[in-house]
């Protein structure tokens, strides 16, 4: 059994060596198929999570249409270098992608050529590519615009997904771990001294979520008899969108970001712009006006008060709140 195994590992390592990759694209199909299986990890030894695996192959598809319109070929990794990156960008910016949609792209190019590298496919590493990102408008809702949307006549389907966003306002649950906790939510409630909480591990870093539960959000967990029934995150947006236009959150917003390049500014209703993520930024809104910016950090699991801040949109407003109404805005002339 001993000679039979150490033959079957040897023709294993064997058929690994044979393996060579000289072009790009192919090695990146064959990065996503390893992370997509669990046979290829993330730093800290967790399975790639589909969001990630989803923005490998939108480089990949981008990165494909790139080489084609250019080269005619496959490019391969000796080809790759400074100047061709600066292509692969510019190329991108023609697409009227966002800045932070290019910026995501040519991450996950740097990380391809980084694994390459280190595999000895590539002599480039991606040092050098810079990935910036910007701050774009978004929106957090207040108490009161919340409040709307529970009063507008809806069907029960659409209450029980207002519901399970209910939920996640308050308690600032990304959206998978608030699946996670949907599914079974028994499983992850404990009690200190009398006082529930939520207690689960975030579905993004890992990190132990520990969150207070509300007499909204305990009003609602015994109303559904714990127990809910979760749809894909489109849909749920979808219908958060619908509900939050019924309720007459149709105020006009202006939204800024940088598209193919530029910036520009567009005119939208409030309500196309809320997401499942909107959520998250109302609980840490919301938080921020009653704790300091640490202990809400703490309940977000935000490494740091910098990452935070991306998340209390109402901060710029709170800065010269004070100054509403002073006689220096009102001189006659």
């Amino acid at each position: 059994l001993k000679i039979i195994v150490m033959e079957l590992t040897k023709q294993h390592n064997t058929l690994q060596a044979t393996i060579h990759f000289e072009y790009v694209e192919d090695f990146a199909k064959h990065l996503i198929e390893k992370m997509a299986h669990g046979a290829k990890l993330t730093e800290d030894g967790k399975v790639y999570s589909d969001s990630t695996i989803r923005q490998y192959k939108s480089f990949l598809r981008y990165f494909i249409e790139f080489q084609a319109k250019f080269y005619g070929a496959k490019l391969t990794f000796k080809e790759m270098k400074p100047t061709l990156a600066d292509k692969l960008k510019a190329f991108l910016n023609t697409k009227e992608l966002a800045k932070n949609s290019v910026s995501a792209i040519m991450k996950k190019f740097k990380a391809v050529l980084s694994e390459a590298f280190k595999e000895e496919y590539c002599y480039w590493n991606g040092s050098g590519i810079k990935t910036p990102t910007e701050l774009t408008t978004q929106i957090s809702l207040g108490v009161n615009e919340l409040s709307k949307m529970r009063e507008v006549d809806l069907s029960r389907r659409k209450v029980h997904i207002l519901e399970q966003y209910i939920i996640q306002t308050f308690t600032g649950l990304r959206y998978h771990t608030l699946v996670k906790f949907l599914k079974k939510p028994m499983a992850y409630i404990k009690e200190f001294e009398g006082k529930a909480y939520i207690d689960i591990t975030d579905s993004k870093n890992g990190k132990q979520f520990i969150v207070p539960i509300g007499d909204t959000v305990n009003e609602i967990l015994f109303k559904n008899d714990f127990k809910f029934i979760t749809k894909t995150r489109e849909h749920y947006a979808r219908t958060i969108k619908e509900i939050a236009f019924k309720s007459g959150l149709n105020n006009i917003m202006i939204k800024t970001y940088t598209k193919g390049g530029k910036q520009v500014d567009f005119a939208t209703l409030k309500s196309n712009m809320i997401s499942s993520h909107t959520a998250r930024r109302t609980f840490a809104t919301i938080m921020s006006k009653h704790f300091s910016k640490d202990e809400v950090a703490n309940l977000t699991t935000h490494a740091t008060v910098n990452q935070l801040n991306t998340y209390i949109r109402e901060e710029n407003i709170e800065k010269v709140k004070h100054l509403m109404g002073h006689k220096a805005f009102n001189q006659k002339i």
